[in-house]
């Protein structure tokens, strides 16, 4: 194993990384997690644990995360985050906001580290790709009932995480690694959500991904894994 980044120097981030208020609430067990980047930088989680937290901040499925103590997967927690004034707005400030907020708040310290370990290599396919380059619209990853997934304004490298975390399936047991070379930002919709197809029938995710002119192939490789060093249950608000 090889440790890359501790990752102490990310949370050394300065002010506009952080959240001006930010209160912390147990909440109710057995419910869904939502959260949300409203208006002005402000952010809510409802019904979260721990590590839906982390799957969001540092945007890596559950299953790359090591070292974590049962709690952070059971406990819930309400969150209400104000940015400080002149924050970023966007997806990856508001991200960076929640990485300080688990360290002031849950006292988590982490880092990184690459692990060698079974992969499903997401390639392109022998007729190129088949996705269309993005021309303005926004982000979005949205999951159309149970027959499509619509990615939009997406790399690669997302579209791996994706597979890899919210949308896999039992099929996709193993991390998905981008090795298509494509650069840039694609839109492009998935017709399949685990176990269907556009016509209800059981289909293959690996027959799906072919649509986009792409190809899911089993092999080895290193993963990035986040190593939990030290967190605990909330600060008092």
């Amino acid at each position: 194993m090889f440790r890359l980044v501790l990752m102490g120097m990310v949370f050394a981030a300065a002010a506009f990384g952080q959240f001006e208020v930010a209160a912390v609430k147990p909440s109710e067990p057995a419910r869904v997690c939502s959260m949300e980047r409203l208006p002005g930088g402000r952010f809510r989680a409802t019904h979260c644990t721990v590590m839906n937290l982390l799957n969001y901040a540092f945007e890596i499925p559950e299953q790359q995360v090591t070292d974590a103590p049962p709690w952070i997967t059971s406990e819930r927690f309400d969150i209400a985050a104000l940015p400080v004034a002149g924050a970023g707005t966007d997806g990856h400030d508001n991200a960076v906001r929640v990485q300080a907020l688990l360290r002031e708040r849950f006292g988590l310290k982490v880092h990184r580290e690459q692990v060698e370990r079974p992969v499903f290599a997401l390639t392109v396919a022998k007729d190129g790709p088949k996705m269309t380059p993005n021309a303005g619209a926004e982000y979005k990853i949205v999951r159309q009932g149970r027959k499509q997934i619509v990615f939009q304004k997406v790399t690669m490298a997302k579209v791996a995480w994706a597979l890899s975390g919210p949308y896999h399936s039992a099929e996709m047991s193993r991390p998905v690694v981008d090795r298509t070379g494509l650069e840039g930002e694609f839109d492009f919709t998935l017709n399949w959500a685990p176990g269907v197809d556009r016509t209800g029938q059981a289909m293959s995710v690996f027959t799906a991904i072919q649509e986009a002119g792409l190809r899911l192939a089993a092999d080895k490789g290193p993963v990035d894994t986040l190593v939990i060093d030290a967190v605990a249950q909330p600060s008092e608000n």
